[in-house]
């Protein structure tokens, strides 16, 4: 029975080790096809209408532990997203077009991690817009993100995660429009984090 309880005491801190998150990790993100949304915050009538055409994004990212449950997360990320312009009617036919919203966004994010592989993380998103859009307004700007997620850690410190998420970009945009444009995206995106000992 001693040999019991001495041996219950020596495993405990190995179990309570492995529950603990890596305090730094870096990795590369990659975010699937995703969709987007061109709006404005006022109804317009007689504006045109904005279709998605899909998005995609890829990226780096670093986490910073805080405490046995919470991150810090940052990088840097590129995005492109697709969209189709159709004018609004005025009587005569008038051809769509296409475009693309570029974006260099810096995250700036908190992430809580529960019951293992689980997590939530929000935040803002610093913007800068590098299309050459004359159509959409400029996205640059702070933009926030909310999202889930769900993690798999390996023995060898890399760790796969997938997060679906959302986000707003041109929540407050840097350029002064009476009716600015924003865009809202809706995605997964997937890491591979591995562990800085």
């Amino acid at each position: 029975m001693k040999l019991l309880i001495i041996l219950t005491l020596f495993s405990l801190p190995l179990f309570a080790q492995q529950n603990e998150i890596p305090k730094t990790r870096i990795g590369v993100l990659f975010s699937a096809p995703a969709a987007n949304q061109i709006f404005t915050f006022q109804s317009l009538q007689g504006s045109a209408s904005y279709n998605n055409k899909g998005t995609f994004g890829f990226g780096v990212s670093l986490e910073n532990a805080i405490s046995s449950k919470m991150v810090l997360e940052t990088g840097i990320n590129y995005a492109k997203h697709s969209t189709f312009i159709e004018p609004a009617p005025q009587g005569i036919p008038l051809v769509g077009r296409s475009e693309s919203v570029k974006l260099i966004s810096v995250p700036a994010l908190v992430k809580l991690y529960w019951a293992n592989y689980f997590f939530i993380n929000g935040g803002l998103l610093i913007d800068i817009d590098v299309s050459k859009s004359n159509d959409i307004d400029s996205q640059t700007g702070v933009g926030t993100l909310l999202g889930v997620g769900v993690k798999y850690d390996f023995k060898s410190g890399v760790s796969l995660q997938a997060n679906p998420n959302l986000k707003l970009h041109g929540l407050l945009p840097f350029s002064k429009e009476k009716y600015h444009q924003r865009m809202l995206e809706t995605g997964i995106q997937f890491s591979l984090l591995y562990s800085l000992r």
